[in-house]
């Protein structure tokens, strides 16, 4: 049977330690799950297990903790987050000092470990089709491309009986050179290299180079994200769902799907 537990293996418990403790003020609260800005991170991350402070009005206090994490042996919050900014400080150095934090308190598991392998093949089916577009600020809505082309991005011939044969052979070459363009630019960009999910795995995992069946797979099989935080991934009839993580969607979610695990219920 599987087990469900929640692995700390990856969280450095010996410089968690050394931060602040925090205590938690009158009528404030911690946020029922764990998990924040932990997108794309891999697996036992310190992101998805932080904290947030919240007031008893739900919002995040003026002053002090912002976000915390829990050790698992003592029970003691240690503040990995505060609200206020340090002096002359910008938003670029601000996320590049919590990073760097993030980073301490990580114990990076092996590539070849299942929950890793796991992370791996989440991130290539999640980013499917998805390639950088380099020339592209990372900001811009087509820095991000996908290919093959989707349908909408290339132009139809839509004919019009007011107009003559002329117009017609112009207008097809015209939508035929457009549309060769598109598809050209797209296969430049489209290279195994800029492969969305290889660049995210690459970043934490630099050995890595990209796995050309995962990139052109069909396999349509649901996203699973237990490998987040627990040890080993669940059977359907131990899996918690999302309940783990406080939102409170139980196994299997709508009655015949689960992204912790990966069930999907058999359709006729």
């Amino acid at each position: 049977m599987a087990n469900v537990t929640t692995s700390y293996e990856t969280l450095n418990l010996e410089i968690l330690r050394k931060l602040n403790p925090h205590t938690l003020p009158p009528y404030f609260k911690y946020q029922n799950g764990m998990g924040g800005g932990c997108f794309g991170d891999p697996p036992g991350f310190p992101t998805y297990f932080t904290r947030e402070v919240y007031t008893s009005y739900g919002n995040s206090p003026q002053t002090g903790a912002e976000r915390v994490i829990q050790d698992p042996e003592t029970g003691v919050h240690y503040v990995v987050s505060r609200v206020e900014w340090q002096d002359g400080e910008t938003w670029e150095k601000r996320t590049a000092r919590q990073g760097a934090l993030m980073l301490r308190l990580w114990s990076r598991l092996p590539i070849d470990h299942p929950r890793t392998i796991a992370w791996i093949e989440n991130t290539y089916r999640h980013f499917r089709h998805c390639y950088v577009n380099d020339d592209l600020p990372a900001n811009d809505s087509d820095h991000t491309l996908i290919y093959p082309v989707p349908s909408h991005k290339l132009r139809s011939f839509v004919d019009d009986p007011r107009f003559s044969d002329e117009w017609r052979t112009a207008e097809k070459r015209a939508i035929d050179a457009h549309n060769g363009e598109v598809e050209s630019f797209a296969r430049r960009i489209a290279t195994p290299e800029n492969h969305q999910a290889y660049r995210i795995i690459k970043r934490w995992y630099p050995q890595h180079t990209p796995d050309l069946a995962r990139i052109h797979s069909t396999d349509n099989a649901l996203t699973q994200t237990w490998w987040e935080t627990l040890a080993e991934r669940p059977t359907p009839e131990t899996c918690p769902g999302e309940t783990r993580w406080g939102t409170g969607h139980a196994h299997p979610m709508n009655g015949t799907w689960c992204q912790v695990c990966g069930y999907a219920a058999a359709t006729n």
